[in-house]
């Protein structure tokens, strides 16, 4: 766009691009990704060419600040599960989800590359929080048409947040909101009217979309999916070393628990529903599409859509389990999750591919990280001294540990204005201190 004025990468050897990712028509090549993430993060990328002297040098400026883009969407994802968690949760608890999602799952390495799933995700839990704030009477019929563009514009990112759009319409009606209903889809339907738009500038054809094309391929969407093999790769999601949940975010499957638990007491049951879809839908998709593993990344960035679904439901749980050996077990929990993303995060998140059986923690990363090897771009643009390698990773697990420890312990211990009166851990405060009756003196009386 920048250098063409077109949304051709280029053709034979004129090609411009930085991701195998490619599409063939016609003799050009183009993204086989949607486009949304691109043109969303045009103005970012156009302040990295001005910077670089108005060239177009697609690792320099133009990186970086496209790089700023991602993390801000992943941020602004992090802080719209904390404002979900609020509606069941207070403020101590539903920071501890917030963290979880932030430092505990694949979002963490995601959002130190180039990979669009924090910003579809930003627009997916947007539209599912001011949902969830239309149904509380918080917001009008105008945010409802905002819920359903912001949810469009997911699917313009990522295809799969499309199929948000399920259990939110099915939320909606069954909250008795059917005459708002046409106004969520209203807004929904921009994200697949810029999809059909695109598909129609570039390709000649609104239905024929880049991942039909990619590599040179002309076959269907439908020919991108394997039923038969959906219920083994669910299976290599959940506990295989390459990319199950188990090994790289297993505070995740205690999300997952706490959801079940609460469905129908702390959660109503309809946003359990609504979080288990928002969970299960990508994971049934992905584990039904042909190349279910991703590629060349760090654990499993397609479930990244539906890791706040599981983390939510740790924040009441948090309020509501008050004993210390339970907090004591979510900390051991994230401490493992953050120290597995933690370690593809600092080192790289295009990590090793293999089969199943693959660990890439042990294959790649953790050797990495032991030698220093921190490999993402902002370490090297940055030019850190040496020495720099031990006390970064050292000081941004310790960060978390003090931030994670406040939000789960906090409550379970005594209380230090308590230590401060005198009192004992279990014992009353003083000025509330129970009356000792003298049974003698209450005898002649």
């Amino acid at each position: 766009m920048w250098a063409r004025h077109s949304l051709s990468l280029g053709a034979g050897g004129n090609l411009i691009a930085q991701s195998a990712d490619l599409s063939v028509f016609a003799g050009n090549y183009y993204s086989a990704l949607s486009p949304g993430f691109a043109i969303l993060s045009f103005p970012f990328a156009a302040l990295g060419f001005v910077l670089d002297g108005n060239t177009l040098n697609l690792w320099g400026w133009s990186l970086v600040m496209d790089e700023v883009f991602v993390a801000i969407c992943s941020a602004v994802a992090v802080l719209l599960v904390y404002e979900i968690a609020r509606f069941y949760a207070s403020e101590r608890a539903s920071l501890v989800a917030a963290f979880a999602l932030a430092f505990a799952t694949p979002l963490w390495p995601a959002s130190t590359v180039l990979f669009i799933h924090g910003t579809s995700l930003m627009f997916a839990m947007s539209s599912i929080y001011m949902v969830l704030r239309y149904d509380r009477g918080k917001i009008g019929s105008r945010g409802l048409l905002a819920a359903g563009a912001l949810l469009g514009l997911a699917g313009f990112v990522e295809y799969v947040a499309l199929l948000f759009v399920v259990p939110l319409a099915l939320y909606l009606a069954v909250r008795r909101f059917r005459r708002v209903l046409p106004v969520f889809l209203a807004g929904f339907s921009l994200g697949p009217a810029a999809q059909l738009t695109y598909n129609f500038v570039a390709f000649q054809n609104p239905f024929l979309f880049p991942e039909q094309l990619k590599g040179g391929a002309s076959g269907s969407i439908i020919s991108e999916f394997n039923l038969p093999s959906a219920v083994v790769h669910l299976s290599y999601y959940l506990v295989s070393p390459y990319r199950g949940i188990l090994f790289f975010s297993p505070i995740a499957i205690l999300g997952l628990y706490a959801l079940l638990r609460l469905a129908g007491n702390r959660i109503p049951r309809r946003d359990a529903v609504l979080f288990i879809s928002a969970f299960a839908l990508p994971l049934v998709t992905y584990s039904s599409w042909t190349d279910w593993a991703g590629g060349l990344f760090y654990g499993p960035r397609f479930l990244i859509l539906g890791f706040p679904s599981l983390l939510i439901p740790l924040a009441p749980i948090l309020d509501e389990w008050r004993s210390r050996k339970f907090g004591v077990l979510v900390l051991a929990l994230f401490g493992v999750s953050s120290f597995v993303e933690g370690a593809g995060a600092l080192t790289t998140a295009f990590s090793i591919e293999g089969p199943p059986g693959t660990f890439q923690l042990a294959g790649l990363n953790l050797p990495w990280l032991l030698q220093g090897k921190l490999d993402s771009w902002w370490v090297s643009w940055a030019n850190l001294p040496s020495g720099m390698w031990v006390i970064l990773p050292v000081g941004t697990f310790a960060l978390l540990w003090i931030g994670m420890t406040y939000g789960v312990l906090a409550g379970r211990l005594p209380s230090l204005q308590s230590v401060a009166k005198g009192a004992s851990p279990g014992l009353p405060a003083k000025g509330k201190t129970k009356t000792i009756v003298d049974p003698e003196k209450e005898l002649k009386t």
